[in-house]
């Protein structure tokens, strides 16, 4: 019998100042300079809100997930949220294709 398994992911939710970090980390591996305005802008909010943002080291979750899909290429940590197994049939097994 072999298993077929698929596996769900989602981003690890870091608290603020970690992912900004993780993600800018990332993003000067490839030399690519990721600054506060640049965030402000994905998200489409002002640089001062930004900012308070980061001070408070919180955001909205909506915010936070908007931060999270457009730097996605950046932002490599994933915790598994579904894990699914499903035996199938060996066909190559003559006691389990009876």
């Amino acid at each position: 019998m072999s298993d077929k398994s698929s596996v769900s992911y989602r981003p690890a939710r870091l608290p603020l100042d970690e992912a900004i970090l993780h993600v800018r980390e990332n993003a000067a591996k490839q030399h690519i300079p990721i600054g506060d305005n640049d965030i402000a802008q994905a998200l489409g909010i002002s640089s001062e809100e930004f900012r308070q943002y980061v001070a408070d080291n919180t955001m909205p979750d909506a915010l936070f997930g908007k931060f999270e899909k457009h730097f996605s290429a950046f932002y490599t940590l994933l915790i598994a949220v579904s894990v699914q197994n499903e035996e199938i049939p060996d066909p190559f097994d003559e006691e389990e294709a009876e």
